[in-house]
């Protein structure tokens, strides 16, 4: 995650996911002046994107399993 984060952001890379599995955690960066900031979930606990519309996982969904859940979430997005 972090060697390539530094070639992301030197490529150009609008928007860089991350989901560590391990961790059960997933991150969302955005390129912003050359440099990414990492974004957080809402209240709701949807990890809304900038870059990707529909692209939202609703975090807790992915790791309890919750396939309906995770598949309707983008819809918002779209």
């Amino acid at each position: 995650m972090h060697d390539k984060k530094r070639v992301y952001a030197r490529s150009g890379v609008a928007e860089y996911p991350v989901a560590l599995t391990w961790e059960k955690a997933v991150h969302r960066f955005v390129l912003r002046a050359g440099e990414y900031v990492e974004l957080t979930p809402g209240e709701d606990g949807i990890l809304r994107g900038e870059i990707f519309p529909g692209l939202w996982p609703d975090v807790a969904a992915l790791w309890r399993q919750d396939l309906p859940e995770l598949l309707a979430t983008p819809q918002q997005g779209l």
